[in-house]
């Protein structure tokens, strides 16, 4: 682990570590009303109804029929003739009921309730990745909004610092002491760091209309707040917790994992179509054509009996479709690896990343220290006369450019530090009960 990463258990929450009230305010609003993120639940809810449909399949299936016609059969001309009599028009009545019950011989119904578990669990992690991906955004978005407001502050702070730089400049010209040309360097670098300012005020607007966005609402509805002038900072290491829950964490490899399961129920669901199937069946009808005889006993038809069914001996079309599957379930199996490895690779790449823009701080912390030491005997030196103008405009320009990078080098510390919530998973770990998948025999 790096320094400032420690592996304590992530939490679920990951943003609490920052202890800002409105970030954890924004991200909560987001989680609950973000359009992506309701569209992902819609698209689980459609998955877990699917999942009811392919469990009815274990019940007997049964059919009611009524069917009323008026007008002459076939029977009422036979009868005409030989009757020497014409059939009249009458209503003809037939009803019927039916059941039949597949027996789960070789698993196939079972293979498909398990299959159909599978994928929306598979999509219920599709819905984490979302919701991890609207965190991390939404944690983005205001930290560019405190990043763009600690720039404005120290904007404001160099342009004040440069003002009282020009009346003093303004001073010893009149004395004598400096040039024309020091008031005009000065002046020339006053309007150059207040060029900067529209830009951030902005940037810091965008944030805005990024928040809004992410948490559904409309594009001037955090047009007043919140406001935050300092970047946030983990109060403590950050967690990463070790490499085994990261395998459990993460959104994308619980996805992968449960796309292998589902393709492994897909063969054991065709395979079963290399055998017979078997189906119970029932049916009661009667023949009456008057309403009132549709009782009687001479009317009155039933049949009970199994149904076994099997294609044979062309079998070519199924064995095709096994090898279909087979080759299905090597292609996850691949992607299943291959996402595992992603994520260890992932989450090296942002812990080196973060090691590195921590370092990179550190350096500019102490180089701004230094800055601002030499800025300040700069200062005293030009002020009693022993050093020139040009010469403090130099250390004036070091200093304003030091703390320009200095906020822009915790801005990306804190970018790095999302980067490592992203590749770590967020969290969003836990399963409901009613979509845990079977293991594939």
């Amino acid at each position: 682990m790096p320094a400032g990463v420690s592996a304590a258990a992530l939490p679920t929450r990951w943003w609490v570590l920052y202890h800002e009230p409105a970030l954890d305010q924004l991200v909560e609003q987001a989680l609950q009303n973000n359009q992506d993120l309701a569209r992902a639940d819609a698209h689980v809810q459609a998955l877990l109804a699917s999942t009811g449909e392919q469990r009815a399949a274990l019940w007997p299936q049964a059919a009611v029929a009524v069917s009323t016609l008026y007008g002459k059969t076939a029977n009422d001309q036979t009868l005409a003739q030989a009757t020497d009599h014409p059939a009249p028009s009458q209503w003809e009545w037939g009803p019927s009921v039916g059941l039949g019950y597949e027996l789960d011989v070789w698993g196939q119904v079972h293979a498909a309730i398990a299959r159909a578990e599978a994928r929306a669990s598979a999509v219920e992690a599709a819905r984490d990745q979302v919701r991890l991906s609207v965190a991390v955004q939404t944690s983005r978005a205001y930290l560019d909004l405190c990043s763009y407001g600690a720039r404005i502050d120290m904007n404001a702070q160099a342009v004040q610092v440069l003002d009282n730089s020009l009346v003093l400049a303004e001073r010893q010209r009149e004395s004598g002491v400096a040039t024309d040309l020091d008031a005009a360097r000065l002046r020339s670098l006053r309007l150059q760091t207040l060029a900067e300012r529209p830009w951030f005020e902005a940037r810091q607007r965008m944030a805005r209309y990024e928040l809004a966005l992410l948490t559904g609402q409309g594009p001037d509805a955090l047009s007043a707040g919140p406001q935050c002038h300092s970047i946030p900072h983990l109060a403590a290491d950050l967690p990463a917790g070790d490499a085994w829950n990261l395998l459990h964490r993460r959104p994308d490899i619980r996805q992968a994992e449960r796309e292998l399961q589902a393709s492994a129920w897909a063969v054991e669901g065709v395979r079963a179509d290399l055998y017979p199937k078997v189906t119970l069946g029932a049916s009661l009808s009667s023949s009456s054509p008057s309403l009132g005889g549709l009782g009687d006993g001479n009317a009155v038809m039933f049949s009970v009996g199994p149904l076994i069914t099997w294609q044979f001996p062309n079998l070519a079309a199924n064995r095709a479709r096994v090898a279909e599957a087979q080759a299905n379930q090597r292609g996850d199996l691949a992607a299943w690896r291959g996402t595992v490895l992603a994520a260890l690779k992932d989450t090296r790449q942002a812990l080196a990343a973060l090691e590195g823009e921590r370092l990179r701080g550190v350096a500019l912390d102490q180089a701004l220290q230094e800055s601002r030491q030499a800025f300040q005997l700069a200062d005293r030196n030009y002020c009693a006369g022993t050093l020139d103008g040009l010469q403090r405009l130099d250390a004036e320009r070091d200093l304003i450019t030091l703390q320009t990078r200095q906020v822009e080098a915790r801005q990306r510390q804190a970018y790095r530090e999302t980067a490592v919530f992203m590749a770590l998973g967020g969290g969003w770990e836990k399963q409901t009960s009613d979509t845990q998948p079977r293991t594939a025999r």
